[in-house]
């Protein structure tokens, strides 16, 4: 339930108010950022809440029901708190965010709440940023228990895979850089597709801590990432890259021995065996 203070609930009685709406974002790093669409930087709660031109929302909608009530968020990427190599390595990703208006001539006559939730699809376009806000009734909005699979459900290595990952981690250095998102490590050795589907995260370099899938390797060295990374990489720059699963139950025998772990339905019979005369 959202309450107001009485001098705030005053302030709206009023024929001219004094609102600012302020954005507050808390990073899954536990950073927290805020915005204001003041043309003075606020400070509430001992947190700063910086001035942002060009960083408005759409209109807010809530209701009594379960649908997913969503909002969009815009803003300029001239601030130096919001950089596109940031949006585009995942920084903003899941971020929490709260909105809600303050007296500016009176910031401690309390917050007016308008909207809680968290960040979802964030897109660039020219010199701008447009984040998908969604709502707690997002939450609430996933499917709930398992369906029955031929491939695999669990994830590579986690709790119901049980695959110990330090034995199929292996560390480099790159030698050779042909784009964001295709690198040359001539020192590998490890047969073609070998790393498919895995995952390599870089520990030195502009991309220091970014982790990445892989899309594709061949046994020259040549590592394709599924998405680009944000700044260039450069030769030296080291990486540790981990096998990756296709999820089918002959590899988890054959090159994993870890069928007894393996979390799909190898042996029902598909659509076609079901509708076959």
């Amino acid at each position: 339930m959202n309450t107001i203070t009485p001098k705030l609930t005053e302030l709206l009685g009023q024929e001219t108010t004094t609102f600012a709406s302020c954005w507050l974002l808390k990073l899954k790093s536990g950073e927290e950022l805020g915005f204001t669409d003041f043309d003075q930087d606020l400070n509430i709660n001992n947190i700063t809440y910086h001035s942002a031109s060009g960083f408005t929302g759409t209109a807010i909608q809530s209701n009594s029901g379960f649908a997913v009530d969503n909002l969009e968020i815009e803003g300029m990427l001239d601030n130096e708190l919001i950089l596109k190599q940031d949006l585009i390595a995942g920084k903003y990703d899941h971020a929490e965010i709260e909105i809600f208006l303050v007296n500016y001539e009176n910031l401690s006559a309390g917050k007016l709440h308008l909207k809680r939730g968290w960040f979802g699809e964030v897109s660039i376009k020219d010199n701008m940023f447009i984040a998908e806000v969604k709502g707690l009734t997002h939450a609430l909005n996933k499917n709930i228990g398992d369906l029955y699979s031929h491939r695999c459900r669990a994830k590579f290595g986690d709790e119901k895979c049980k695959a110990d990952l330090s034995k199929y981690t292996f560390s480099g250095v790159i030698t050779e850089v042909q784009s964001n998102n295709i690198i040359i490590d001539i020192n590998r050795a490890e047969e073609s597709n070998f790393f498919q589907y895995g995952s390599i995260k870089f520990l030195t370099g502009a991309n220091q801590g970014i982790a990445k899938e892989v899309q594709s390797y061949t046994k020259n060295g040549k590592i394709v990432l599924a998405s680009p990374l944000p700044y260039k990489p450069s030769a030296g720059d080291s990486y540790e890259i981990t096998t990756g699963c296709n999820k089918s139950f002959e590899t988890c025998y054959k090159q994993f021995n870890n069928a007894i772990n393996f979390r799909g339905e190898p042996h029902i019979p598909g659509i076609s065996k079901l509708l076959k005369v």
